[in-house]
């Protein structure tokens, strides 16, 4: 393999032969799935193929982890704001909605939030796509879908708090739901943000910065998180291999 060639080019000698079961697990996993699961992600980038990237190979490793192929299907979130019609999403196990910036796109994507709710299809979003569940959001001065009683609110600029609130941070879970149950309380996860939820009824998971606000939340069968799992290593993949498996 490459090591092997490596090795060579270097004139150097290895005295034991790599241990390659991890990979060797991962590729029969992949090879013999048992079971498939269709995934719509709704998004604002989705024509820039590398954009979610490091989404596509996360929701792929957390479907292999009970030998599930995932198929996932990118859809624009400005599509449904001119003439796609909701109710293609009907055919999808679960529907997720990534990160992103700014007003362009959002209506399309809370159309489809709406279609998920009336239709109950699993739901999850992440940063803004769990934002858009609330009354309002001070960002953009948004008018939400009130999914959750609450309103998104602007972290202070401070000293040892800059915003955004951008790097790794703690979050404590309540492990009793669906989405929570295999994670370990007290792990870090990836956070890039400068408005948050404050804690609701919903709130199933707490980060801090400097106070607690909502890193997780729950309602039925909708979920969000306001950190990336797609770029918070296994513990992230954990949370999406459990929204796989709703």
């Amino acid at each position: 393999g490459l090591d092997d060639a490596v090795l060579q080019v270097l004139n150097l000698k290895s005295n034991k032969e790599p241990d390659l079961n991890i990979w060797y697990d991962v590729s029969a996993r992949y090879r013999s799935s048992e079971g498939s699961v269709k995934i719509a992600v709704v998004g604002k980038y989705t024509k820039l193929e590398d954009a979610y990237k490091s989404l596509s190979e996360a929701l792929i490793h957390g479907g292999l982890a009970n030998k599930t192929n995932v198929e996932v299907t990118w859809l624009e979130s400005e599509e449904f704001e001119k003439s796609a019609q909701t109710k293609r999403l009907n055919k999808f196990d679960g529907i997720l909605i990534p990160g992103g910036f700014g007003k362009r796109g959002t209506e399309g994507k809370i159309k489809v939030i709406k279609y998920a709710r009336e239709k109950q299809i699993p739901f999850l979003g992440i940063c803004l796509g769990m934002q858009l569940f609330m009354n309002a959001s001070l960002e953009d001065d948004t008018e939400c879908l009130g999914i959750i009683s609450n309103s998104c609110k602007s972290f202070e600029n401070q000293k040892d708090y800059p915003v955004p609130h951008l790097g790794w941070n703690k979050v404590h879970f309540n492990t009793n739901s669906k989405l929570t149950k295999n994670l370990t309380d007290g792990k870090y996860y990836y956070f890039v943000h400068s408005y948050y939820v404050p804690i609701c009824n919903e709130t199933i998971g707490v980060s801090r910065y400097p106070n607690d606000f909502s890193a997780v939340i729950e309602r039925d069968n909708f979920f969000g998180t306001q950190f990336h799992p797609e770029k918070s290593g296994l513990p992230g993949e954990k949370l999406l291999e459990s929204f796989i498996n709703l």
